[in-house]
């Protein structure tokens, strides 16, 4: 059997596939963080398009932690019926899907409120040019749960796993970087003070949900930024919640000030492909989980070889998958052609912040 679509188990949720669709920003919801239609449109193509596991993009858990306008929302109970809608939809479509949970911390645009943004320390974010208030023990204490009740809700909704994002600059990310986390108290300082939130987060998640039902990580393989957490740190982390009993890692990467700032089609490293693959090789060596490896990737050879050498177990694509939802099923048919995404990065418009297609499809 060809590599790429062998089977997988991931906790109790049963694969057809070895493709799994990364976490991508949609900006699609309503006002109020809602599913609409134009994005169960979205995620049926994607469904019938042949990918195993469908990640949807990332979900705020609180007002607060809302990166941007048209953010989907899992804040609140009344969001599960249209959620529980989506669900069945893709079900139907013989798939799998997990939602991602997230709070954005201080990486909040300017015109989602006017409410200062948290983090763990008062920081200011380049990107956005906004000063995070560092937060006191208890409301961390109370975002840790906030997570934990997003999570119940993805449960109760019927999505097949949860995953927690812990990359990209937002706020857990925020704690395990030095360069955000200030703290001198029991959440900062020492790497194992660091990584606290984010091992709290997961296992007050894990309480909640049951033994039986998976829940990933989208962890950073580094922040690339000088002062930043390290890769060999960021190996620690993925040790640590495979320890705990953590279903599925992913790898990505890049702090505020080094991702955000210049941004991927700036970063040369990342235009080549499977640019994640060395240190998806560290985590392997590390962690008895199945890891996805996201990344430039293209080349249906390089995606099988990947999982030969046992590098990776899953292949995250996003950007392919943005142009070409259908990738799957066309290599698995045999067209082998490379995925026809150019990486321009142009997927979210010339603001960064509209409805996320492919703008340089003719």
């Amino acid at each position: 059997m060809d590599t790429l679509f062998k089977p997988i188990r991931i906790n109790s949720m049963l694969l057809e596939n070895r493709f799994v669709r990364t976490a991508t920003a949609e900006r699609m919801a309503s006002p109020n963080g809602g599913f609409t239609q134009e994005m169960v449109n979205l995620y049926k193509r994607l469904a019938r398009g042949g990918a195993g596991l469908i990640i949807t993009g990332h979900s705020y858990i609180h007002p607060l932690g809302k990166a941007d306008r048209r953010m989907t929302g899992i804040h609140n109970d009344g969001l599960i019926p249209a959620l529980k809608k989506l669900v069945n939809e893709v079900h139907k479509l013989k798939t799998k899907i997990v939602i991602q949970i997230n709070h954005c911390g201080g990486m909040r645009d300017k015109d989602v409120g006017e409410e200062t943004p948290i983090g763990p320390s008062t920081v200011e974010y380049e990107p956005m040019r906004i000063i995070s208030r560092g937060m006191n023990p208890e409301e961390i204490e109370e975002v840790i749960d906030l997570f934990a009740q997003a999570a119940r809700r993805v449960k109760n909704a019927g999505f097949d796993g949860v995953e927690i994002h812990s990359v990209h600059g937002y706020l857990i990310n925020q704690f395990l970087s030095p360069v955000t986390n200030k703290r001198e108290d029991s959440w900062g300082g020492s790497f194992d003070n660091r990584m606290r939130f984010l091992l709290e987060v997961y296992s007050r998640i894990r309480k909640t949900v049951g033994k039986d039902y998976p829940v990933l990580a989208k962890i950073p393989a580094g922040d690339f930024i000088e002062g930043g957490l390290t890769v060999s740190e960021a190996c620690e982390v993925a040790k640590k919640l495979s320890e705990l009993g953590i279903d599925a890692i992913e790898l990505s990467g890049g702090l505020a000030g080094s991702r955000y700032r210049k941004g991927r089609k700036d970063l040369g490293w990342m235009r080549r492909e499977a640019y994640f693959r060395p240190y998806s090789e560290m985590v392997k060596k590390v962690t008895r989980v199945p890891t996805i490896l996201v990344g430039g990737l293209k080349k249906p050879e390089t995606m099988r070889k990947i999982l030969e050498e046992g590098t990776a177990d899953l292949i995250g694509l996003s950007r392919p998958l943005i142009r070409e939802p259908d990738l799957p099923n066309r290599i698995r048919r045999g067209d082998l052609r490379k995925a026809e995404c150019v990486s321009c990065s142009n997927c979210s418009g010339p603001s960064g912040r509209e409805p996320t297609k492919c703008r340089a499809k003719k």
